[in-house]
């Protein structure tokens, strides 16, 4: 075998390899995914509780009824109950079978980028919020 044939062999085995290894970090990192979906499930459905009780108790504060607060309140409770909504459909009860289980996860772990990004726009509001009640207090 020539050296140049050689050199090519090891060039394509080597970049094939690379490949096994990046195709199986992806494999691994989906299974950890779906794996640990129903726990984050639980959690993000706890975080939105807790804010959806927040979001009650400014709107039975008297002192923060402004319209700039109701507003920003308004869009933070449909984007919440959103979120509630989706991720309730993706809850685990300990009583579904194994397969409803899987199905359950996998979709979870497949909505994971649009969860970020309602949670992130949540963040947003937040903070919107924060600065609206900062301003009433000052």
């Amino acid at each position: 075998m020539d050296p140049i044939s050689a050199v090519g062999i090891a060039a394509a085995s080597t970049q094939f390899a690379g490949q096994i290894i990046t195709i199986s970090v992806t494999v691994l990192e989906f299974y950890q995914k779906v794996k640990d979906a129903p726990e984050v499930v639980r959690q993000q459905l706890i975080h939105v509780d807790q804010l959806s009780g927040i979001a009650r108790l400014i709107i039975q504060n008297k002192a923060l009824q402004t319209a700039a607060i109701n507003s920003v309140l308004r869009a933070c409770l449909i984007l919440i109950s959103d979120i509630q909504k989706e991720l309730q459909k993706l809850q685990v009860d300990p009583r579904d079978h194994t397969g409803v289980k899987l199905q359950k996860s996998l979709m979870a772990a497949f909505k994971e980028k649009k969860f970020g990004k309602m949670f992130e726009e949540l963040e947003k509001q937040k903070a919107t919020l924060v600065l609206c009640i900062q301003e009433v207090d000052s």
